[in-house]
């Protein structure tokens, strides 16, 4: 077990992660840290946490640091716009001692006004061998007609859900509106233009494959373009 303390990303040798069985990242602890790695390590504890941010697997893949641009040379930052090689851990990965399968999604309604809120429910199985913490993680990525930068993909809610080994949980998530808006930072303001997304549902951030898979469903924008701060005034 390699256990990595720390408030950020850091980069571990490959011959260190290589020889690792797991990796378990720990941040800052407090003075029960000690007793509370012990739990994990021991399998007292079943973790179910996930990473707060991205594990490049080099520095040269991201802009300079002076270049704060999200989309800056070679390969932009932050998983919402890095475009580069698969980094070493992702925004969002996480694992536990328990085994859990999710389902298909389902969504309603098919089409979404400029002000509806998607509605998605999804189940969660345990396969086992211990009690868990499923974290399903909802993730939007927009096709819209516009010049406005768009993120490849974004976090816009999760769940985190105790089921049993064996157990199966039904969750239901909302997507508000502003989820599927594009920031117009000239008029300072969230747009919501008509066009395509895609919603996908699971245990980790997507890959390329699995906006393609049984996890993502599509979702029609139509109506006109409206700014979402209006909804519901």
């Amino acid at each position: 077990m390699l256990v990595l303390t720390g408030g950020s990303a850091v980069a571990p040798s490959p011959t260190a992660l290589s020889s690792a069985a797991a990796v378990l990242w720990v941040g800052y602890g407090g003075e029960e840290a000690g007793t509370a790695l012990a739990d994990v390590l021991l399998g007292n504890y079943n973790p179910g946490g996930r990473l707060p941010f991205t594990f490049y697997a080099n520095a040269s893949h991201l802009p300079p640091y002076y270049n704060m641009s999200m989309v800056g040379l070679p390969y932009g930052r932050t998983y919402r716009y890095f475009s580069g090689p698969p980094p070493t851990y992702r925004f969002g990965d996480g694992l536990s001692y328990a085994r859990f399968v999710v389902g298909a999604p389902a969504a309603s309604p098919p089409a979404l006004e400029p002000c509806d809120t998607l509605q998605l429910r999804v189940g969660v199985t345990n396969q086992g061998p211990v009690d868990g913490d499923a974290v399903l993680q909802v993730y939007v990525r927009l096709a819209l007609n516009t010049s406005l930068l768009v993120p490849r993909h974004a976090l816009a809610n999760f769940s985190r859900a105790t089921v049993e080994n064996g157990g199966s949980a039904q969750l239901a998530f909302t997507v508000p509106p502003d989820a599927f808006a594009a920031v117009d930072g000239g008029a300072r303001a969230r747009l919501r233009f008509p066009g395509q997304a895609a919603v996908f549902v699971g245990l980790n951030q997507p890959t390329e494959a699995d906006w393609v898979g049984p996890g993502a469903v599509r979702v029609a924008l139509v109506g006109q373009i409206t700014n979402v701060a209006t909804c519901g005034v």
